[in-house]
């Protein structure tokens, strides 16, 4: 009869010392892999592809005039400074949308079947402009319907990542105009504060929108 006094049996040992070895193995792989993936979204060739990727999906003039800051723990994401979204085609005045700062998580298991895959994309401290032309055209119809057609994939081309996906987007510290030549109208929104649900192309999405509102015409604000 064995003595329980003698510690565990060296089959026991062998086991326990194999689970260890495994987990070990384990981790050095994750803290190898997210090694890797920090440094190749500090890289210069990241913040490259990640502009040419934004144009290919709206198809406008994208920059990015500050800082990519990556961040590893807790999450996996990077803060981008100086974003500026280029305005549509044949509308007047400067970019689309301004922004201070474009802050974003990213998944990780999808990174290794070539999918960007965003959870919550926020932006901090934007400007945006939207405008409607006498002939009614506005200056966001090219970015829904380039959506819709695209569905989140990008052409190949050699580049590291083919398909790109967002879960949402959050707004906070907001301002946006509205132009309306088509009906002599113009109002803005100041403090904007808006937060989305999962952006499908061609389909409705929830959203929740606080912001004080400036409509000189009618006379109304608040």
């Amino acid at each position: 009869m064995p003595n329980a006094m003698n510690g565990p049996s060296p089959k026991k040992r062998t086991r326990r010392y194999v689970a260890l070895a495994i987990l070990g193995l384990l981790a050095l792989a994750s803290a190898g892999g997210l090694f890797w993936l920090a440094r190749t979204l500090r890289s210069p060739e990241f913040r490259a592809e990640l502009v040419q990727m934004a144009q290919q999906a709206t198809g406008r003039s994208v920059a990015l005039d500050g800082e990519l800051e990556v961040s590893v723990f807790p999450w996996l994401g990077f803060t981008a400074h100086g974003l500026v979204l280029g305005n549509a085609e044949g509308f007047p005045g400067g970019p689309m949308l301004r922004a201070k700062t474009l802050s974003a998580h990213i998944k990780v298991l999808p990174l290794f079947s070539r999918e960007l895959a965003f959870d919550t994309v926020e932006l901090i401290d934007s400007n945006l402009e939207l405008y409607v032309d006498e002939d009614g055209r506005t200056n966001w119809e090219s970015l829904l319907t380039r959506a819709k057609a695209q569905e989140g994939s990008l052409e190949d081309g050699g580049r590291q990542f083919r398909k790109i996906s967002v879960r949402g987007l959050a707004v906070s510290a907001g301002a946006a105009r509205l132009k309306d030549e088509q009906h002599g109208q113009e109002l803005a929104l100041s403090e904007v504060s808006l937060r989305t649900g999962r952006i499908v192309g061609g389909e409705s999405f929830p959203f929740s929108l606080e912001c004080q509102l400036d409509w000189p015409k009618p006379g109304l604000s608040g």
